[in-house]
């Protein structure tokens, strides 16, 4: 199924990003304005590449997709001062704290083997694209959108599992927020919102296509600005199902409530699913595990997932009490895990 975004400019809605591919490791307001990196777009050089190298695979029809979400924490500084003061960043709270280890970061990415992986607080690109080349290998590509604040979101998919058919920034996300409807401490945060960064996948081999749409929404203790981003998100997704099916919404929620979060009355007016619900937590708290990190899933890609699939990997896979794994994985990694579901074809 092809996506093309000419209908919906002409109306308004959106218009199509020119997103670069990279190399990688693990009324409504929207817009287009997506980064560029090298001199090729996901239809020219760098996919031919990925086309090429999945031609071999095009035989043996492949009937899986892994697709999950990671916040690694302000890569690629994690909390290192002297790194985040290098990218305008200055959030230092930990001045004896390292960089992200670009090999450990890796190994936990690969370990639960995407194909799709929606990534956010990306401060620096470039870091990434090299983090890629030396992590995971050559057919792994990166998009991301340059829209809102200093932490970028965007996806890491591997060019020879996948195909990039399209993809939308919607800056709609914080710019509709009205500031006067909310808490003054939530307010002074706004500027540095994050888009909805959506995605049009295509199973190489196969027919099977998904959307994926990246989410990182506010953080701390506003649930007034949360509850605005869904409503918002309501509208994102009608305008998406008018062209396309198996919408699947992941990324972090950074909401930590078990009962009626955020995204529940959202789920029940658009028919998704949760389908990381027996998760236990996602992110490492001072004294516990929480649950920020979340893939839903649409009625159409419902009927793909597999059941019982979703997990979460790194520091979450030891236990979500505190322990000694966890201060050696936030001092290296991310006080975030990646999470990831697996869709079947032909279930």
């Amino acid at each position: 199924m092809g996506l093309t975004g000419g209908r919906f400019a002409k109306r308004g809605f959106f218009t199509t990003g020119v997103c670069a591919v990279l190399l990688f490791l693990g009324g409504m307001g929207l817009s287009s304005h997506c980064a560029e990196q090298g001199k090729a777009s996901p239809a020219e050089a760098g996919e031919r590449r990925g086309e090429a190298r999945g031609a071999s695979q095009q035989e043996n029809s492949r009937t899986s997709l892994r697709i999950g979400s990671f916040n690694i924490r302000n890569f690629p500084c994690n909390t290192n001062c002297d790194c985040l003061k290098e990218f305008s960043f200055d959030r230092c709270k930990r001045p004896d704290s390292l960089p992200t280890d670009w090999r450990r970061l890796a190994h936990e990415i690969r370990a639960l083997r995407p194909d799709v992986l929606a990534v956010n607080e990306i401060l620096n690109p470039d870091r990434l694209r090299r983090f890629a080349e030396e992590g995971l290998g050559s057919s792994w590509r990166v998009v991301y959108s340059n829209e809102g604040g200093p932490h970028k979101v965007g996806f890491l998919y591997d060019a020879s599992a996948v195909k990039l058919v399209e993809q939308w920034s919607f800056a709609s996300i914080f710019n509709d927020i009205k500031p006067r409807e909310h808490a003054e401490d939530c307010v002074r945060g706004l500027g540095h919102l994050r888009p909805a960064f959506a995605c049009h996948f295509r199973l190489r081999g196969s027919e099977f296509d998904v959307t994926a749409v990246a989410l990182h929404l506010k953080s701390g203790p506003c649930p007034t600005v949360r509850e605005a981003q869904w409503r918002i998100m309501e509208r994102i997704v009608d305008r998406l199902a008018e062209k396309v099916n198996n919408i699947i919404i992941l990324g972090d929620f950074n909401e930590k409530r078990r009962r009626e979060r955020d995204f529940d009355s959202f789920c029940r007016a658009k028919g998704f699913s949760v389908a990381t619900e027996g998760i236990l937590c996602t992110a490492l708290g001072r004294d516990e595990g929480i649950v920020f990190d979340h893939i839903l899933v649409s009625r159409e890609a419902l009927k793909f997932l597999a059941p019982g699939s979703a997990r979460a990997g790194g520091a979450c896979g030891q236990g979500c009490a505190p322990n000694a794994f966890w201060k050696a994985y936030k001092n290296l990694v991310s006080d975030h895990c990646p999470v990831v579901a697996e869709f079947r074809v032909g279930m």
